[in-house]
Formats: structure tokens, C-alpha cells, sequence
């Protein structure tokens, strides 16, 4: 199964150009104040961390993803990478500086492996965590200018 959200959001950094791209180019900066992001660690241009998700009767899960941050003239472009785990995200994008203004454009793709169902409570299920990736998708969409400008201290 696969659930999957396109986020775009710009904010506004109040420091110095140079600042606002160092921002952009330090994930431990950028995403400390998001909270749906646990174990965050940065080795050789490779970010690694766990997308925090409650899901009914499971309680909290953490689905790891894995990107390589290349950072850019203007700011830094995310590329995904695959991850050998039967639940696991793909997160990739760009975020670029455009005077005092960061613009972000993500993507996230949530897999999951579920056996598939065999009754009707099976179904149902499926549905429920289908219906809770979405959820918390959204509430990724929503929380993640929140906590950018938090972080730059807006």
C-alpha cells in the first residue's frame, strides 16, 4: 500500500540572506522544530529519520525514511531514498531562496506492506490504516510551515 502528499509551502526568514540558505541547507536547523520527525541524523549528505504516526490500536509508529541532501546555489533539492523495510517512506524535493522568502516543494510517499485481506474485519483493517496514513499525511502538510517558522523564529 502507498499513500502519498505533495507539499508546497513558502515562509519568511527574517535574518540575512546567507542565514536564511544556511537555514535551508542544515536540516538539524531547518527541522527542529517538527515534531512528527524523530532520530533526525545527517551523515555524508545522507538524512536519516523517523516520521512519528499514530495509528489505532498500534499506538506509535516510526517509519524511518532516507534522503541525500544536495545543497544548491538558491537552497538544497531532497532525493529519496529506497529503504529495505516493510513500512518506510520516500521523501524528496527542493527548497530554494528567493529574497527573504524560503519556498519548500516536498513530496512524500508512505509504503506499507500489509497481508492482504482475507474477511471482512480484514478489510476494514485496510481501510483504517489507509485512512490514518492520510491523516497523518495531512497533519504533515499542516504542521510543516508551522514548524519551519517556529524554527526561524517567526
Amino acid at each position: 500500500m502507498q499513500v502519498q502528499t505533495s507539499l508546497s509551502c513558502s515562509i519568511s526568514h527574517p535574518g540575512s540572506p546567507q542565514d536564511a540558505l544556511n537555514f535551508i541547507q542544515d536540516p538539524h536547523q531547518s527541522l527542529a522544530k517538527v515534531k512528527f520527525i524523530r532520530d533526525l541524523h545527517i551523515v555524508d549528505g545522507k538524512v536519516r529519520a523517523k516520521f512519528a504516526v499514530n495509528v489505532p490500536m498500534l499506538g506509535e509508529q516510526l517509519i524511518p525514511f532516507q534522503s541525500i541532501i544536495h545543497p544548491t546555489e538558491d537552497g538544497a533539492t531532497l532525493e529519496s531514498t529506497q529503504l529495505d523495510k516493510p513500512a518506510w517512506a520516500e521523501v524528496s524535493g527542493k527548497a530554494r531562496l528567493e529574497g527573504s522568502d524560503l519556498h519548500y516543494d516536498l513530496e512524500v510517499t508512505v509504503h506499507f506492506e500489509i497481508p492482504e485481506a482475507q474477511k471482512w474485519g480484514g478489510n476494514a483493517f485496510l481501510k483504517m490504516v489507509e485512512a490514518t496514513a492520510k491523516q497523518t499525511l495531512d497533519k504533515v502538510s499542516k504542521e510543516f510551515p508551522r514548524a519551519l517558522k517556529e524554527a526561524v523564529g517567526a
